[in-house]
């Protein structure tokens, strides 16, 4: 196994978050460089939009590093950006690769553990408001472990890995079909 892979089995077993530096918040100085001089954090933003939802991130870049902490919502009807209410942003964790192809739905990871929660898009303002997700994926049932790296594979199925320690277990969730009549 390399370095990187034990590494991300290392913080996905670990019961404790990961160590990062805290975010800045936009406007608080940095704290002085080897001149001597404070350099300023400077706010940033990177946008997804996905048919007619963006999603915004928000953070600050802090010596050549963006550190996002916020993430926010324009959802069609609704005049201001609507937060994401859970979880921390830990990279590697999280993605700006959130959307489905097509648009239709949305992968959410509500912590550096998981699970993460799927979202139909004209659902999207509802749950962000606080009504449950459409689908929640985690472990098997009664068994702890993090769920990590979820990723869309096409517009109805995810890939996702769960469990704690070495090998995580390769999982698939696949959208449920309408049945017809």
């Amino acid at each position: 196994m390399n370095r990187a892979a034990a590494a991300l089995v290392l913080a996905a077993c670990s019961s404790r978050a990961p160590e990062r530096a805290p975010a800045v918040p936009a406007g608080d100085a940095a704290p002085p460089d080897a001149t001597g001089t404070t350099a300023a954090a400077a706010p940033i933003e990177h946008r997804v939009t996905c048919g007619d939802v963006t999603a915004i991130w928000q953070g600050v870049r802090v010596d050549g590093r963006d550190e996002y902490d916020r993430l926010a919502f324009v959802v069609p009807g609704q005049a201001t950006p609507l937060p994401f209410p859970h979880g921390e942003m830990y990279p590697p964790y999280w993605s700006f690769d959130i959307f489905a192809p097509g648009c239709g739905h949305v992968l959410l990871l509500r912590s550096y553990t998981g699970p993460y929660d799927v979202v139909a898009t004209p659902r999207l303002a509802a749950f962000l408001r606080g009504a449950a997700p459409d689908h929640v994926l985690a472990g098997r049932p009664g068994e702890a472990g993090a769920v990590t790296g979820g990723a869309w594979v096409d517009a109805t199925h995810v890939r996702y890995q769960w469990g704690c320690c070495d090998p995580p277990v390769a999982m698939e969730f696949a959208l449920p079909t309408a049945a017809g009549p």
